[in-house]
């Protein structure tokens, strides 16, 4: 009976020992179970509408704690907009005609980022930037009225093939005051806007790049041209004229080569530095009554001028040094150097490297002008020449090495000239013509002259009693055709000249 007790309690130890060695076995298993998690982040972007089909819009995130993930779209609206790489969840554009701002300003989707049956959803939201697109008027557009700006800007046009005149020429266009309606304009052949005179800026051709002609005339109000920055070229034209700009800020970008360049009237206009990027012009350039203008220094990178150069007319103008840069004016047809009515200016250094001149030269009515040195690098001059009504002048330095004039050389009312012997080198005068400089007593510095080919006028010089650095001319050289002198201190005829009757 014993030991049958102690079998049985054998037995239930036996059953004990193995029941949690069983137990201890199946929680070592839980323990080294792995629970897949799947993580992701919502995507966004912003792109411009009518893309490319196939273009990357970006890449949607996708990690797992074992193994990789995959991607797959489970919705998007529109659908088949866009499409997903599987292994690397970049997004691409599928179909480009859904890209349309004006249809879809805002495409939206599901992609499901998974690990086998676990997943995860990313929203996909790409929102659509409204691009202009092409809208083109074929033809000139002439806008008269206000009306008349905000019927054509409804329109939304991106380009005018021919021109696009605000305004009328010949009269006032007051009601016109405000462009914004034209904000959707890219591009036009040229622009003329006249007698706006209610116009204050150009807001609304701020989307102008490209531009063969500027021309704006008569908009008394127009204080800013600000809304032209993103011009970037101009091919012909620019006029400024008869506006209230102070500066011309807005044209500034405009670079490189134009053929002319005109700034004329513009009564408040005190700097024009907003064209420095300009270097050539195979036209002309003009800047002529801008009565606050001080100074020229805008202009510096301008090295040629293929026409005329005209500086006129500028009361407050104090110097024209921003011209320095220029070597060569007038190679072409109408051309020449013309420096007039400038009041404050003293001298001509601003066009000290002014080597090359292809038509005349004309330095007049500047009241303060004592030097002309500026001139010292010309030698032959194709054309006239006019030093003219500048009452400060006492002498011609800067023309000693001038060698022939092919047409006209005027000397006239010249209130303080007094000497002319900087002259000494010139040796061939088509037409010369010396009148009414008061302070001038002899023409020395004509010693040289050889030929002058059709007439010397000689007249109401009222100290001018010598004559005889002539008498080279009239005995060894080829005198004038005619040859008039009256109202001088002395008068001698032809014959006087030939006989060594040269002064009193």
């Amino acid at each position: 009976m014993k030991i049958k007790n102690i079998t049985l309690y054998s037995l239930a130890l036996l059953l004990v020992i193995g029941f949690n060695s069983c137990s201890s076995d199946s929680d070592s298993n839980e323990e080294q179970e792995i629970v897949i998690t799947v993580n992701t982040n919502d995507f966004t972007a912003t792109i411009n509408e009518n893309p490319v089909n196939g273009q990357v819009v970006g890449a949607v995130e996708g990690t797992t704690n074992q193994g990789s993930v995959v991607f797959t779209i489970s919705e998007q609206n529109p659908e088949g907009s866009f499409e997903i790489d599987a292994i690397t969840g970049e997004l691409s554009v599928s179909d480009v005609s859904m890209f349309n701002f004006e249809i879809n300003p805002i495409i939206t989707g599901i992609v499901k980022v998974l690990n086998g049956d676990v997943s995860k959803d990313a929203l996909v939201t790409i929102t659509l930037n409204d691009v202009l697109e092409s809208n083109i008027f074929e033809g000139d557009v002439n806008l008269l009225t206000q009306e008349d700006v905000n019927t054509f800007g409804a329109e939304n046009y991106t380009e005018i093939t021919g021109d696009l005149v605000i305004g009328n020429y010949d009269t006032n266009s007051a009601t016109i005051v405000d462009l914004s309606p034209l904000l959707s304009l890219q591009s036009v052949n040229s622009f003329y806007i006249y007698n706006a005179e209610e116009l204050v800026s150009l807001e609304g051709l701020n989307n102008l790049s490209s531009i063969e002609i500027i021309q704006l005339m008569g908009n008394t109000s127009l204080i800013s041209i600000e809304a032209l920055s993103g011009l970037s070229s101009v091919v012909a034209f620019i006029s400024i004229q008869n506006n209230s700009l102070q500066n011309l800020l807005g044209l500034h970008n405009i670079s490189g080569t134009i053929t002319t360049l005109s700034i004329r009237y513009n009564y408040a206009l005190d700097n024009v530095d907003a064209l420095s990027n300009i270097t050539l012009l195979t036209g002309s350039l003009t800047i002529e009554f801008n009565s606050q203008l001080t100074n020229l220094t805008g202009l510096s990178n301008i090295t040629s001028v293929g026409s005329s150069l005209r500086i006129l007319d500028n009361l407050s103008l104090q110097n024209i040094d921003g011209l320095s840069g220029i070597t060569e004016v007038g190679l072409g047809s109408n051309s020449g150097l013309s420096i007039s009515g400038n009041d404050l200016i003293q001298n001509l250094d601003g066009i000290s490297n002014l080597t090359q001149i292809g038509g005349g030269i004309g330095i007049q009515n500047n009241a303060s002008l004592t030097s002309i040195d500026g001139l010292s690098n010309i030698t032959i001059i194709s054309d006239s020449i006019g030093i003219s009504y500048n009452n400060a002048l006492t002498n011609l330095n800067g023309l000693q090495n001038l060698t022939s004039i092919e047409d006209f050389f005027y000397l006239q009312n010249n209130d303080s000239l007094n000497d002319i012997s900087a002259l000494n080198n010139l040796s061939e005068v088509y037409d010369f013509r010396i009148s009414n400089n008061s302070l001038l007593t002899n023409l020395d510095g004509l010693e040289n002259l050889s030929t002058i080919n059709y007439s010397l006028f000689v007249y109401n010089n009222s100290l001018l009693s010598n004559f005889c650095s002539l008498e080279n001319l009239f005995a060894n050289g080829n005198p004038p055709n005619i040859f008039e002198t009256t109202e001088n201190a002395y008068n001698p005829t032809h014959n006087d000249m030939i006989n060594g009757d040269c002064g009193n």
